[in-house]
Parts: structure tokens; C-alpha cells; sequence
């Protein structure tokens, strides 16, 4: 995201400076920007061209005030200690070290600003294809935190760094770009944690399956072995459990390639004289779980309540394995799901 970048460039900044060194790197900078154009720039409302950091500058002394609804024109076109600021016509001082507890703001305000905040089934549902439900009652404060660390980027990985020069590699395969979807979805080194968090969902809807549903779990047919193939009085399901990426397009191919995976097998059961279909049971590997999986859910349940307690569980699971799996490969030391 923009604004996450924006925001690491600075606190980068910030971070490696003392009060008195990062008054004299926004000095030299303000010099290399013609003397005072970014501040002119500034109360016109013009950010283009300017520094990276002093468009951070900037950028924070907006936020400042907009979180006291107030508006601020710069006065003075040199830093020394502090930044006069003009409020309501009035001089105020604007201390340099504000900067920091402003820019350490950010992040929080624009996490408060959202109108799911607080909602975390409706934190998950950022793609077209995930379900929208009820609040989650079951989900654990630890995952709570991980799931927004995660959707906002910040897990501390080499993929997501992307101020420094720093290598990008995953620190454990070394394959590809170290990034989310990556360490959850594709490293080598976290097969088994990716094994265990998929028979971790297909061993809870099988726990839960009402006692009427005749279903078949694992069982080869021919060179096929789908996770379930349900049987029902008026009809016969089979069904793949497939934790991808959140992303639209990634969810559909995948549901695609299950369902031409298994035509053989579907035309064999429809042989028998029942309709038989083929779909997936769909999640995304930060916890969205997707229409299709609600709906058949729904329809092997016949009971909402049931169903949806079901899939708020499911996301849960999906959450803390992926959480713990994420610790695992960041620390190098295996947990416990």
C-alpha cells in the first residue's frame, strides 16, 4: 500500500535519528528543495516532486491536523528547533520531535478509521469471492492481532521491507520473494504446517457432520482421492478442502482445476441414476472462506445456526495455524497447533 510505504520511509528515518542529527537531515533537505518550495508547496496543497521524506513531513503534519481538526499553514521557511505552525492566526510551536508520535500514529488512526474495525469476520472478507457473516465470537486475541499485522503487510519479512536494500529472499528456501502468501501457502520448508492446517479444517466438518450424512472420507476411487464425497438422499457431492491465496483470481482457477480433476469420477457417480457434483470447499489462507464453501455448508448442515458456527470455526482454524505457522518459519522453532 502507498500509504505503508510513505510511512516506513520516515519512521526508517526516525529511527536511525537523534533530535538533533534529524533536524539537520530535514535541514539539508529543505536546502536540496530550492530553499523552502516544499513548504510553499505545502499550503498550496502540492506535494509533487518533493523529497520521499519531506513529502513524509508533509503527509504527517496533514494527519496532525486532521486529528485536531484543525488546519495548519507552515510559517517559516527554516527548521531550527521547531516549526511554527499558524493556527487560526495564532504562531504555535510544532516540536520536531512531534514528528515521531505523529508518524507512529498513522498506522493506528488509519486501522480506526476503517468501518470494520472492530468487526473481525468482517475484517476478513476483503476479496469478492469470501462469504459475509455474523461477528466471531471464537477467535483468540493472538490471532486477532496476527490477522491485521497480516492484511496490512507488517509481519516482519523480507518481502515487506521495502525501504532498505536488503536482500527480499525467503530466509528459510531461499526460492522466492519472502512475502505473506509465500511463507503460508508455497515455502518448502512449512510443508508439513500446510498439510496439518488442511487436515485440521477437514477433520473439523467431519467432527460436526450430521449423523444422517452418509460421506466418504479419503477414499480412492480409481487414480482419485477426494477429501469427501457426501451422499445424500437426492444427490452426491464430492468435495476438496483448498486453502489458496485471498485473491479472486487465484480462488477461481483453483476451483476450476479441482472440478477437472475429479470429471471422471463425477461421471462415474452420475452413472448411478443420482445428480453428483463437484466442488471445493475454498478458504483463504488469512481466513475468508468463500461462497462456495458457505454454500455447501449450508446445504450438507440444513441448519444456518449449525452451518454458520461451522465456518466461523473454520476460520478460526485457518487463522491460528497460519499464525503459528508464520512464527515458525520467522523464528525457526516449531509450535503448537
Amino acid at each position: 500500500m502507498v500509504w505503508q510505504r510513505r510511512l516506513q520511509i520516515l519512521t526508517n528515518l526516525l529511527e536511525i535519528s537523534n533530535d538533533s542529527s534529524l533536524v539537520s537531515a530535514l535541514n539539508n533537505l529543505l536546502a536540496l528543495d530550492q530553499d523552502g518550495e516544499w513548504i510553499r508547496k505545502f499550503n498550496a496543497g502540492k506535494r509533487a516532486g518533493l523529497h520521499p521524506v519531506l513529502k513524509e513531513c508533509v503527509n504527517a503534519l496533514k494527519s496532525y491536523g486532521k486529528f485536531n481538526e484543525c488546519e495548519y499553514t507552515l510559517q517559516k521557511n527554516n527548521i531550527t528547533e521547531t516549526l511554527e505552525l499558524l493556527k487560526d492566526g495564532c504562531i504555535i510551536p510544532f516540536p520536531i520531535t512531534h514528528l515521531k508520535s505523529v508518524t507512529s500514529k498513522i498506522q493506528l488512526r488509519s486501522l480506526l478509521a476503517c468501518s470494520n474495525q472492530g468487526r473481525f469476520w468482517e475484517t476478513l472478507q476483503h476479496t469478492p469471492t469470501a462469504t459475509r457473516n455474523v461477528y466471531n465470537f471464537h477467535t483468540k486475541m493472538c490471532d486477532w492481532r496476527f490477522i491485521h499485522k497480516a492484511r496490512l503487510n507488517l509481519c516482519p519479512l523480507n518481502g515487506a521491507i521495502v525501504w532498505g536494500p536488503g536482500p527480499k529472499e525467503c530466509r528459510r528456501c531461499q526460492c522466492a520473494q519472502e512475502t505473506t502468501n509465500h511463507v503460508l501457502n508455497s515455502c518448502s520448508t512449512q510443508r508439513k504446517n500446510i498439510i496439518k492446517r488442511h487436515n485440521a479444517v477437514r477433520d473439523h466438518i467431519e467432527k460436526w457432520l450430521p449423523n444422517d450424512i452418509v460421506y466418504y472420507k479419503e477414499q480412492r476411487f480409481g487414480n482419485t482421492q477426494p477429501d469427501f464425497v457426501f451422499e445424500t438422499p437426492s444427490e452426491i457431492i464430492i468435495a476438496d478442502v483448498k486453502i489458496t491465496i485471498e485473491d479472486p483470481v487465484a480462488m477461481n482457477k483453483t476451483h476450476m482445476e479441482n472440478q477437472n480433476k475429479y470429471e471422471a469420477l463425477r461421471t462415474h457417480f452420475a452413472n448411478t441414476g443420482k445428480p453428483t457434483y463437484t466442488t471445493t470447499i475454498l478458504c483463504g489462507n488469512l481466513g475468508s472462506v468463500s461462497n462456495l464453501c458457505r454454500y455447501l455448508i449450508r446445504r450438507i448442515f440444513r441448519d444456518n445456526k449449525k452451518a454458520n458456527s461451522t465456518i466461523r470455526h473454520i476460520s478460526d482454524i485457518i487463522v491460528h495455524h497460519s499464525r503459528n505457522q508464520m512464527i515458525s518459519h520467522i523464528t525457526g522453532k516449531p509450535q503448537n497447533f
